[in-house]
Order: structure tokens, then C-alpha cells, then sequence
């Protein structure tokens, strides 16, 4: 039976193997034309390997980003800010499960630092294998209903993995109650005043089950009716396009992603940015700078018309694309499906606040445009609608619009486009 001295030098060659053999596989998926072949090469790792994230990540220094809403671009942001320090390893492309991650691991294999997104049921794998010094935890609401729909779960499995972890640091989301939860056990607590526009799925306390009363003032945040769980002293809080620190020194936030969020997305890599020594002055400068994430927000030309795409892919992210996109007369067509990786239960979209749109000019479509456009009678939103999404984009007739997709919808988006980055 091998002893500890002799595992180590099969898990090497192990490694080695699962190193070429992803490498194989990413290169025949390119040439067969089947994508960039990014996460196949980690899945093909892994299966060679199964220790591989584990043994890539030694002695590299690494900060995780999770979260319903927001991880990809918050991923980008923090690499952008972490890069003025060295060369960063990230999972670009947000694929955020293991073979993702150690897809990303491969590409980059002499980078120090690393800005890795990971999905929300991965954070016990991540902490595991990867052993950050950071997390960056942003948000919790519903989404993929099929999987992910309890997100008290999803807190409380945050929490005993930090509880188990104490030592690495959490730069954490204060107005989200559910997120405060989750990082309380942790030794060191950032905690980033950034707003939580959606509140609907932590009305209950996670501590005692009572109502958690969200009318309170800016200044006080939220506060439980039942119990003393209420919103922590920020150390930072966003104020407009400021964020402003305890002492009382403010900077600019001026994103070129449009919304709200983004530049809540900004403060969030800032700060963790900050705990491997980047400056905040510079790493807002860095993060600001990030203009497209995987394809999101790029404007394409479809025949006569400039189209931008822009990704909800639950209520939140609706409500908050829904607030930033241009006023009525701008139009807006909306693409809704319910494949896997969406969760096959669109019954959220009753929770999305659609009579927002006016009276813009608008067009549904995707898989579920049938549900979508009853959805809009009922919000006594004028539309016309049509089920084949390429029928409907050629046939635009305005010179700019957006497009408006969940994530399998913007997903064929970005292959029909080229993968746009």
C-alpha cells in the first residue's frame, strides 16, 4: 500500500497526465469546431486527475467571488485590480464548477494571484482545493428554481463552511441579510455597504424565522423584528457613484458597465482587491475599466440595427436590467427559455416587475415566449411576440435596441455572434 511519501509523486504524475490530456481535448473540441474548448479540458483533467485543482492552485494566492447575482463581472472587475499587482489566473469565460475552475487553472499556470468565480454549491469544493485567503461573498436570491431555489440552504451551507474556514477573510454584501448570515463566523469581516434592491426572498430572518424590517432608514439598514440580527456597521458604503470609507475618505465610481449594480460590483472587487495590497484609489481605477464580460453588455449589428445584449437570469437580475435600459420610446425584445441550465420552472417571471417596460415597442421571444407574452398581458404591456429567436432579430426594424436573454438564450447569442467577449 502507498504511504504519504510515495502518493504525493503519483499525484504528480497523475497530474501531468490529466494536464496533457485536457490540453488534447481543449485543442480537438476547438478544431472540431465544438467551442473554445475550455471546460472540457477540466473535465478531462479531473477525470486523469481528480486532485488537480488542488494541486494547481499550490502556492498561488487566490480570491473567490460567489453569489446569485453579479459573479462574473465582479470575477472581472477584481482580476482587472488584482492585475496591477502580477499576473492573474481567472476563470474568464464563467464557468464556475471544478472543471471550469481547474480549466482556468491549466491556461494559466505560472500565475501568483487569482480572481476565481464559483457557483454557490461549490463553495465547500473551493475552500477545500483551493485554500483562498479570500472570499467575496454578494448576494442570494432565487434562481434556476428547478436547483437552486432555496436560498436559505444556500446560506446556511455558506456559514458552517466559513465557521470551518475562520481564517479566511470575507469581504461581504452588509444589506443583504442573507449574506450577513453566512459570514458572520468568519475571524476578519469586510463588510461593503452596496444595497439589495430585491429583498423579497430574505424577508424571513435566517437567525430566528421573524420578519426582517427593510423600511428603516439608509443610514440604519435592515434590522430583524424578532431577534438582535440586524445590518452590521459598514466599513465601506456605496453612496451614489461614491463609496465612502469610515474615515470619510471618498472615491468615484463611474463604471462603463451601465447600472446600478455595477458599480456595487466595483465596490466589492475593490475591497477585496485591497485585502492583497492594491490600493483602492487604484484598484476603482482598474475595475471601472472593464467595458464587456463574456459577451454581456457588447453591442452587434444585426442587417441595419446596433443591438446590445444584456443577461437577467432571475428576478433580480430583471428588476435591475429592467431599471437601467433606456426610457420608452427605446425598444427592448425579450428572450426567455427553461433548458437546464436555466431551471425548467419559469414561473419567476411573475415575480419580475414587467409593467416597468411602458410603453416601449416590445418583442418576446425564445422558448418560452408563449409564457412571456401572457405574462405581459397581465402586466398590460403592449407586445408582439414569436417564437423563433433568429426570425425575430432578422427582422428588427429599429437602429438600436436591446436584447434582454436569460442564460441558455444569451448563451446561443454569443455562439451566433462569434462568442463576443
Amino acid at each position: 500500500m502507498a504511504n504519504a511519501t510515495t502518493r504525493q509523486p503519483i499525484a504528480r504524475l497523475r497530474l501531468s497526465a490529466g494536464v496533457a490530456a485536457g490540453r488534447l481535448a481543449g485543442l480537438a473540441s476547438r478544431r472540431l469546431g465544438r467551442g473554445e474548448g475550455w471546460v472540457i479540458s477540466g473535465k478531462t483533467c479531473l477525470a486523469v486527475a481528480p486532485d488537480a485543482a488542488r494541486l494547481l492552485a499550490a502556492g498561488r494566492r487566490f480570491a473567490l467571488v460567489s453569489g446569485t447575482n453579479g459573479k462574473t463581472t465582479t470575477t472581472a472587475m477584481l482580476a482587472a485590480a488584482l492585475a496591477t499587482r502580477g499576473e492573474v489566473v481567472t476563470n474568464r469565460t464563467g464557468a464556475n464548477v471544478a472543471d471550469g475552475v481547474v480549466a482556468a487553472l491549466l491556461e494559466q499556470r505560472d500565475a501568483p494571484l487569482g480572481a476565481i468565480e464559483v457557483d454557490e454549491n461549490f463553495i465547500p469544493w473551493a475552500f477545500e482545493m483551493l485554500t483562498p485567503e479570500t472570499v467575496a461573498f454578494l448576494n442570494l436570491s432565487r434562481d434556476q428554481l428547478s436547483r437552486l431555489n432555496e436560498t436559505r440552504m444556500i446560506a446556511q451551507r455558506w456559514r458552517e463552511c466559513v465557521a470551518a474556514h475562520p481564517k479566511i477573510a470575507v469581504v461581504a454584501n452588509a444589506d443583504d441579510p442573507l449574506v450577513v448570515w453566512a459570514a458572520q463566523p468568519a475571524d476578519v469581516i469586510t463588510w461593503v455597504a452596496v444595497g439589495q434592491p430585491w429583498t423579497e426572498d430574505a424577508i424571513a430572518c435566517p437567525a430566528c424565522q421573524s420578519v426582517v424590517d427593510f423600511a428603516r432608514s439608509e443610514e440604519d439598514g435592515w434590522a430583524c423584528t424578532g431577534c438582535d440580527f440586524a445590518r452590521p456597521q459598514p466599513d465601506v458604503r456605496l453612496v451614489g457613484n461614491r463609496l465612502v470609507f469610515a474615515d470619510g475618505t471618498e472615491l468615484e465610481v463611474d463604471p462603463a458597465l451601465p447600472g446600478e449594480r455595477n458599480r456595487a460590483n466595483v465596490a466589492i472587487a475593490t475591497m477585496t482587491a485591497q485585502r492583497f495590497g492594491v490600493e483602492p484609489k487604484a484598484a476603482v481605477a482598474a475595475a471601472v475599466g472593464v467595458q464587456g464580460v463574456a459577451g454581456r453588455y457588447r453591442t452587434v449589428t444585426i442587417g441595419t440595427s446596433a443591438v446590445r445584449l444584456l443577461l437577467a437570469k432571475n428576478p433580480a437580475s430583471w428588476q435591475e436590467t429592467l431599471r437601467f435600459i433606456p426610457p420608452p420610446p427605446a425598444p427592448v425584445v425579450l428572450v426567455l427559455n427553461a433548458r437546464d441550465p436555466d431551471g425548467h420552472d419559469p414561473s419567476w417571471i411573475w415575480d419580475v416587475p414587467f409593467e416597468e417596460l411602458g410603453d416601449r415597442p416590445v418583442i418576446c421571444t425564445g422558448d418560452r415566449a408563449s409564457d412571456l407574452a401572457v405574462r405581459l398581458d397581465y402586466a398590460g404591456i403592449a407586445h408582439e411576440w414569436g417564437a423563433d429567436v433568429d426570425a425575430v432579430l432578422d427582422g428588427l426594424r429599429w437602429p438600436v435596441v436591446d436584447v434582454i436573454a436569460n442564460y441558455s438564450a444569451f448563451q446561443d447569442l454569443r455562439r451566433r455572434f462569434g462568442h463576443v467577449t
